[in-house]
């Protein structure tokens, strides 16, 4: 795991990309990420097929500011996005976790995909979708901008041997992105 002195040296050495970077959101152990203006809320009451349905008509696109922010009922769930714009070389791997009140809260900022892989958005950059659920029983009001959560780096040993986005069925998505069919094969 990297610190914010590893952090730092691998966006000098250029292995790691975030945009834009405030040194004030470097944490100990990882970064302050930031809630995006993008979401795609879920249409309600559909029978979807992961390996056979158009999955992006599932969902309504909404924009978010700070005079029209998103409101979450309890137990909605909203696709999000980072506000802040990454890449990982394919040594760095990244992990994406809850920031704490936003936790005490009851809001879950991943489902079960928490990890980013070696060589998201790399060359370029890429926002990172967040799958965001109010399990609390509060109305909670996201606005973006907010701090929201944070990525914790670790460098893989060796390096990977290829880049996620090589093999990435989401890798020319550079915001907040609907769920995309299950292929047979590959990732």
């Amino acid at each position: 795991m990297l610190s914010d002195l590893g952090i730092v040296r691998e966006l000098k050495k250029g292995t790691l990309k975030l945009r834009p970077f405030d040194k004030a959101a470097l944490r100990p152990s990882g970064y302050t990420l930031h809630l995006g203006p993008h979401f795609l809320v879920p249409k309600k009451g559909l029978k979807l097929n992961p390996l056979k349905d158009d999955l992006s008509k599932a969902y309504v696109p909404f924009f978010a500011s700070s005079k029209k922010p998103l409101v979450l009922k309890p137990c909605n769930f909203v696709l999000g996005e980072t506000l802040e714009e990454i890449a990982l070389s394919p040594k760095l791997g990244c992990f994406v976790d809850g920031a704490s009140t936003i936790a005490r809260l009851g809001v879950t900022i991943h489902m079960s995909a928490m990890m980013i892989d070696p060589g998201h958005g790399w060359p370029g950059f890429r926002r990172i979708t967040l799958e965001i659920k109010n399990s609390g029983t509060n109305t909670i009001v996201l606005t973006p901008g907010m701090k929201f959560c944070k990525a914790v780096f670790f460098v893989l040993e060796p390096s990977a041997s290829f880049s996620a986005d090589a093999r990435s069925k989401y890798k020319g998505q550079k915001n907040v992105g609907a769920p995309l069919r299950i292929r047979e094969q590959g990732v």
